[in-house]
């Protein structure tokens, strides 16, 4: 791989090295001139003055020099007057104790030397201990605010554990006949308004149901166990008896009246039920009370 030649140096002469000092002078006067910002315009005033200086009597550098100095008055008060326009602009849209420090510090950069520069810096310094005193104050109501939401939620949550809430929970499923969920939560809140009586109505609910989809078993279980004589239950309960013997077979055991009967014979419509002993043992039927009895519709025997 070739090597990189080096740059050749280039050594100018004294006169040649004036030469271009002078030129990079005027470049900057030139570009001083065509500068939009008059903090840029300073900065390069600034620096032809100074390479015109070094160069003396160097062709025409001190008329150049003199004109520079000429034109850096008006570039300098352009920049202060930017620079203080700049302040004010921040002071006024100022919206938090930060921004009035931008402004101050806007400010001091013109020393104090400036229109009103001094009385400017004191207004936003009083300025900016009102908005610290908002900033304490809003903070204090967002800390009230999280604290009071914190409470609510604590409190929302102890409500959702209370009775009061499982009753009106329940008490809107019992509005749209979800009596089986109704109920359970019913049950949470036992003791609270007319929960008792709702319960009662809910399971008398569920019996109804259950008859209409044929589980007469379930409904006789709810208006013996739950409902008692609420309304119309002990005629309910008596109908859906009957209909579950109707579909009972041999060696069934049904539910009638207050006790369990297994069904020992039937025909038809008759059926011979012998009640179970209350111990649990099997039950049995005496020839004669069969013969006594006969096969009559409903016929019970213990």
């Amino acid at each position: 791989m070739a090597r990189k030649k080096k740059k050749q140096e280039i050594i100018l002469t004294p006169e040649q090295q004036r030469e271009a000092d002078y030129q990079k002078a005027v470049r900057r006067m030139e570009g001083a001139e065509k500068m939009l910002q008059p903090e840029d315009k300073v900065h390069m005033y600034r620096e032809a003055i100074r390479m015109f200086d070094e160069l003396g009597d160097y062709e025409d550098s001190e008329a150049r020099k003199k004109r520079c100095k000429k034109r850096l008055p008006l570039a300098r008060r352009e920049h202060r007057e930017e620079v203080y326009q700049t302040g004010m602009r921040l002071k006024t849209d100022a919206k938090c104790a930060s921004d009035y420090d931008a402004a101050i510090a806007q400010f001091r950069r013109l020393r104090h030397e400036y229109k009103d520069i001094p009385e400017q810096i004191e207004v936003c310094r009083q300025l900016k201990q009102q908005a610290l005193k908002q900033e304490r104050m809003k903070n204090a109501g967002k800390k009230l605010v999280v604290a009071a939401l914190f409470a609510a939620i604590i409190g929302f949550a102890a409500f959702l554990c209370s009775p009061a809430a499982f009753y009106l929970e329940g008490s809107f499923l019992m509005s749209v006949q979800d009596y089986e969920r109704a109920n359970t939560l019913f049950a949470k809140s036992r003791g609270y308004k007319d929960t008792k009586d709702r319960m009662v109505e809910c399971n008398y609910q569920r019996a109804v149901l259950a008859a209409q989809n044929g589980d007469f078993k379930k409904a006789v279980k709810l208006l013996q166990e739950k409902v008692g004589n609420y309304k119309d239950a002990p005629e309910r309960k008596a109908q859906y008896e009957k209909k579950l013997l109707a579909q009972a077979e041999i060696g069934d055991t049904v539910t009638y009246g207050n006790a369990k009967w297994l069904v020992a014979d039937g025909a038809e419509q008759k059926r011979l039920l012998v009640r179970k002993n209350r111990s649990g043992q099997k039950p049995y039927i005496k020839m004669q009370d069969r013969t006594r009895y006969g096969k009559v519709p409903y016929c019970v025997h213990g």
